[in-house]
């Protein structure tokens, strides 16, 4: 449990590696914030403690950004295709790579809820939580920010992003010659794959905002951001972006 130096006596419920106990207002690993749930800024939370954000986790980012740039392209050529009665090969793998995302991101929502699975069962699905955005272990704050609410608006506002992003690469492909030319159909097709790939991740993020845990003093936080409780101005706006992405 956490409290803070001048209300001792009304506590938050907090993990044990983030509040080791102590004093009032003691933190472990560095962290801030109620209750102990936020690195300063500059820092993020590897899993023991808050570093600090080096320039090769920022580019690593950045990578990541440029290569969501050209796979969404990507995404149309490999659904640019005629329907035909039977499948071909690569129809066939891409099928079988749908569903084994599929079955990641479904044992990647079981890994984070809040129960006690099996040590194999939660080092399998530890790595696959990225499938359904969960990033707060990948030091996204290095470049979303120490606010959890504005991390999660930009999270949110990446599927959006990315449908307008196909909009727009069919608006540029009219300045080249007429073979290059984008069609309606095939882009909608290819929103369409995206939506149906990313349809786990906007399922879990949309609900993030409706899980809350008590504590001891009678309020309650948000179990993905235990430092912004629920009911505030902060929450209100994660369930706000949160509705309008289940939506």
């Amino acid at each position: 449990y956490h409290s803070t130096g001048h209300r001792p006596l009304e506590l938050f419920k907090c993990p044990v590696e983030r509040c080791p106990g102590g004093l009032p207002g003691q933190c472990g690993g560095g962290l801030q914030g109620l209750p102990c749930s936020e690195c300063p800024d500059g820092e993020s939370w590897d899993g023991k403690q808050c570093g600090a954000c080096s320039s090769w986790l920022v580019l690593g980012w950045l990578v990541v950004g440029l290569a969501a740039l050209l796979a969404l392209p990507a995404m149309y050529y490999l659904n640019k295709r005629s329907a035909t009665a039977t499948a071909n090969l690569k129809e066939t793998a891409m099928i079988c790579f749908n569903m084994l995302v599929a079955l990641a991101q479904v044992c990647a929502l079981l890994g984070m809820m809040t129960i006690q699975w099996p040590g194999v069962f939660q080092q399998m699905t530890s790595g696959s939580q990225v499938l359904v955005l969960d990033l707060e272990s990948t030091h996204v704050a290095c470049i979303g920010g120490a606010s959890p609410s504005f991390r999660y608006i930009q999270t949110v506002f990446a599927f959006p992003a990315a449908i307008a992003w196909l909009l727009l690469c069919l608006t540029l492909s009219r300045c080249f010659p007429e073979r290059f030319h984008w069609k309606w159909a095939q882009t909608l097709n290819a929103m369409g794959a995206l939506v149906q790939v990313a349809f786990g991740m906007m399922s879990s993020l949309a609900l993030q905002p409706f899980m809350c845990y008590h504590h001891p003093n009678g309020q309650e936080s948000l179990v993905k951001y235990p430092g912004v409780l629920c009911g505030g101005e902060a929450h209100t706006t994660m369930a706000v972006a949160g509705t309008i992405l289940l939506i």
